[in-house]
């Protein structure tokens, strides 16, 4: 038994309107379909939203991206360099942006000699400040990540040819909204934070040889599913969702 995410409490008022943010921009109505003059196109869900641009904005992103971190109530703004992120063919880089903990930018190393590496197995390189993901490099070159649990992963495998061109997070305690949304009463989740993410998992009834991994992801749930019904999973539990991918696009 277990869920798909946790919960982390909100502010009286905790509406981050994103059309306020972005208002010199020309943005879609929530639920209509693009139009000739509109610039963008924001989907926001609870704690975090995806920002579709059209092709000609993304030329000039940075406009877009300055005003969101302009806004003290956004904690992360993320995006990568290739459209269809790790689908695509060429090596993508992955991008971080925050307020007040400095920017970021990453990648799977090609290899297995990046500069450090994460528990399941993942070489990753970066540049920049990796306070932009609460991580800091054990003694043994392991990657240790905080508020933000498994960051590199769960960032790099957030992006495809099908979603918005930027990523947005909210702080605690705010969720995003629309002029049409109403914001969650008392709780929410959808951030790369920890208390938007860990939850509890109780199994009971396990053979007696079977070993739970040390570093349990929701992902690794139906791949230990599989095991137990004893079908054939694609990837094993705590392995790499980079390494071994479990839906690739790639040709």
């Amino acid at each position: 038994m277990t869920g798909d995410h946790s919960q982390s409490d909100l502010e009286e008022n905790p509406g981050i309107h994103l059309d306020e943010v972005l208002k010199e921009f020309q943005v879609v109505d929530a639920g209509n379909p693009w139009n000739t003059s509109e610039e963008l196109m924001v989907c926001p869900n609870m704690r975090s939203a995806q920002i579709y641009m059209q092709p000609e904005l993304w030329e000039n992103r940075k406009a877009v991206i300055d005003c969101l971190l302009n806004c003290p109530e956004i904690d992360q703004v993320m995006w990568c360099d290739h459209d269809s992120g790790l689908n695509g063919t060429d090596q993508p880089a992955f991008y971080v942006h925050t307020q007040d903990r400095g920017h970021l930018v990453f990648k799977p190393a090609p290899d297995s000699t990046g500069d450090a590496h994460d528990v399941y197995g993942t070489s990753w390189i970066w540049n920049g400040d990796l306070n932009a993901v609460d991580a800091s490099i054990t003694a043994d070159h392991q990657i240790k990540f905080g508020d933000y649990p498994n960051a590199f992963e769960r960032i790099a495998t957030g992006f495809s040819e099908k979603t918005g061109n930027i990523w947005v997070t909210a702080r605690l305690g705010k969720e995003f909204c629309l002029p049409s949304m109403k914001c969650n009463p008392a709780g929410s989740h959808g951030s790369l934070h920890e208390l938007d993410s860990t939850a509890p998992l109780i199994a009971a009834g396990l053979p007696d040889d079977f070993e739970l991994p040390d570093a349990l992801r929701i992902i690794d749930i139906t791949p230990i599913c599989l095991q137990l019904l004893g079908l054939e999973t694609p990837r094993q539990p705590g392995e790499s969702a980079i390494n071994n991918p479990q839906n690739s696009q790639k040709s």
